[in-house]
């Protein structure tokens, strides 16, 4: 929602950019999560949340979408997002099980 897409950008390279920036800013979000919550609670459930948290988070973002002119809802959109929050988590995850004591 933050930014419109411009129709001078040929399609192909718009889409990929676009799944591209989805997936890096809720990346960003989720290694800013990840890092708020560092040795709090139960990791398990922390990723859980997580997820539930960002799937309606995205769902939201995108179903509001439908009612701003020139927008509409995305289920490649909420794929993008959702793959940028896993693969942080993966990588939190593994870098945690790697350096256990």
């Amino acid at each position: 929602m933050l930014w419109i897409p411009s129709k001078a950008v040929p399609r192909s390279i718009a889409a990929m950019e676009d799944w591209i920036i989805h997936g890096a800013i809720m990346a960003v979000a989720a290694v800013l999560l990840v890092y708020a919550r560092l040795n709090q609670g139960s990791w398990n459930s922390f990723v859980v949340y997580t997820l539930l948290f960002f799937t309606i988070y995205s769902l939201l973002t995108e179903f509001v979408q439908r009612f701003i002119p020139g927008r509409s809802f995305s289920w490649s959109d909420v794929i993008a997002n959702l793959t940028g929050v896993v693969i942080v988590l993966v990588a939190v995850s593994l870098y945690r099980l790697r350096n256990r004591e």
